[in-house]
């Protein structure tokens, strides 16, 4: 995203966004940024059973995520990153509609966003902020992948493999376009070992006022350790036979990003280096998802036909049914 001078050379307009892969502590971050005086608007997602304390998510900003991701052929869990056609009819009208829905929203003070979803459509979101004035300040959340994996399993069923490549693909292969605009790494598990300590350093890091005692509330109130479910070691991701050298490296450098404010330029470099090295797996990813929609696809005509040899089959027993009523009414009348 290129900056953009407009009439009179006004200044950009700010928005915080929160980054990151699913059950990597996107939502317990996004709610705590409340407490920094951020609002995540009115119109939030309700709680499910795998978020119990809520989703933190706006409605409006998830459901043009969800076309995005429906119109390009993609899904939340596709491995490859979705290619976006901006100049297509059905994009250029999500365009509009995203642009119509951040200006409304940026009327409310100090409004802020995440969706796990958008770390993966930054084309379009920086179109959207490109033709607004916008400049995003992105804060990325990280949790060991194998945590984010162990998570999966219990929500969708995934393979530790298929969880560790779509960590890669949220964290990894979008960095040449987040990297630029971020300004803090946030490790979950740290986040939650030390809350206060660590919205001070956002705090810091955004320019936003730090209120001790709401960060003190939060804690008592929300961020509960028994929320946390799986937390692992650095060497037991290390030692993990299905961890692979671009994710562990990806790992160790996105703990050293949040563990030093600002963040340190020889990370950034050296993800930079990971980061292209990586993008050589993207057309393996796509490969991958093609068989997969495939896949799909034919289980979904399989369903179709037992659903259709259900019905004759019900059909047939009805025609079998009547025969027989009728050759006892005949019977009974001979």
């Amino acid at each position: 995203m290129e900056a953009k001078h407009s009439e009179g050379n006004q200044e950009k307009r700010r928005l915080v966004i929160v980054l990151g892969m699913h059950r990597s502590g996107t939502s317990a971050l996004s709610r705590s940024l409340m407490a920094l005086g951020l609002s995540l608007g009115q119109s939030l997602l309700d709680p499910v059973p795998y978020n119990p304390t809520g989703l933190w998510e706006d409605k409006d900003i998830v459901a043009i995520n969800q076309e995005i991701l429906a119109a390009s052929g993609s899904s939340w869990d596709s491995f490859a990153l979705p290619s976006l056609s901006l100049r297509e009819p059905k994009m250029v009208e999500l365009l509009r509609k995203a642009e119509e829905l951040i200006e409304i929203k940026l009327k409310e003070k100090n409004f802020a966003f995440k969706d796990p979803r958008t770390i993966r459509l930054l084309p379009f979101w920086h179109a959207v902020f490109e033709k607004l004035n916008i400049s995003p300040s992105y804060i990325l959340a990280v949790r060991n992948p194998l945590a984010v994996g162990y998570s999966l399993f219990r929500r969708n069923g995934f393979p530790l493999v298929k969880s560790f490549s779509l960590w890669l693909s949220h964290n990894i292969f979008p960095w040449p376009l987040y990297s630029p605009y971020l300004k803090a790494v946030v490790d979950y598990d740290q986040f939650l070992d030390h809350p206060e300590k660590e919205l001070q350093r956002i705090a810091g890091l955004f320019s936003l006022a730090y209120d001790e005692e709401a960060a003190c509330a939060l804690k008592r109130s929300f961020l509960k350790q028994e929320l946390r479910h799986a937390r692992f070691t650095d060497r037991e991701l290390e030692q993990h036979q299905a961890a692979f050298y671009p994710l562990v490296e990806s790992w160790k450098l996105f703990k050293a990003m949040a563990s030093f404010s600002p963040i340190p330029e020889e990370a950034k470099v050296q993800m930079d280096s990971l980061s292209k090295s990586f993008s050589a797996f993207q057309e393996l990813f796509s490969l991958v998802d093609s068989n997969n929609g495939k896949e799909k696809k034919l289980k979904e005509e399989l369903e179709e036909k037992k659903q259709e040899i259900e019905k004759l089959k019900a059909k047939k027993d009805k025609t079998l049914f009547y025969r027989l009523c009728s050759l006892l009414e005949s019977s009974k009348r001979d």
